[in-house]
């Protein structure tokens, strides 16, 4: 079974890519600096704008949108993780 969350912590370490999957009127109100937007319900139809040679850390308000999208991206062979608790718990270093 593959692990398809990550710490916060372990996130900051990382050298991954954060992909907001949350709607644009969640993501004006504050977003991860130099992530990248796709919500969730337009991830299947642009998910191959994502680079497959980098860690994804797939974040939403909470962290069940990501989950969805962690999955979903898995499934396309992507290298992929949700980052727990997502922008909520999110402190910027």
């Amino acid at each position: 079974m593959v692990i398809l969350e990550i710490s916060q912590e372990e996130a900051k370490k990382s050298e991954g890519l954060y992909l907001d999957v949350r709607r644009s009127d969640e993501r004006a109100k504050g977003h991860i600096e130099n992530d990248l937007h796709i919500p969730t319900k337009e991830l299947e139809d642009r998910y191959e704008e994502l680079p497959k040679n980098k860690l994804i850390i797939a974040y939403c308000g909470g962290g069940s949108r990501s989950v969805y999208s962690a999955l979903f991206l898995h499934s396309k062979g992507y290298n992929v993780k949700s980052l727990i608790g997502g922008y909520r718990l999110y402190k910027p270093e």
